[in-house]
């Protein structure tokens, strides 16, 4: 029995740890994406990206920052994202992806 409440402590503990947090995401937001993406996500940034509100899935928001933080360090391509996530941790990029597909809503 104490196995099993040490393991589902761990467990907990894990989760706890890359739940996302919107609050966080939107902090986050505000100070590295608004200047390009506009408020509520509604622009392409610098007029060539997607429009970031229009997506509705997490996952393919995390998939997004996590190849451009692997990819921009092979390339020159897109260096103001790159700058804008290359020091953001994996727990950052939940926040931001739980905050972005709240804003879908706003527009």
């Amino acid at each position: 029995m104490k196995k099993y409440l040490l393991v589902l402590g761990a467990l907990s503990a894990s989760y706890q740890l890359i739940a996302a947090d919107i609050g966080a995401g939107k902090i986050e937001f505000e100070k590295k994406c608004v200047s390009c993406h506009g408020k509520n996500a509604e622009r392409k940034a610098l007029g060539i990206s997607r429009v970031i509100a229009n997506i509705t899935s997490e996952k393919e928001i995390l998939k997004l920052l996590s190849n451009i933080k692997k990819d921009g360090k092979k390339s020159e391509k897109n260096m103001a994202m790159v700058n804008a996530v290359i020091n953001l941790s994996k727990q950052d990029f939940s926040n931001l992806a739980a905050y972005i597909v709240t804003l879908k809503k706003k527009r």
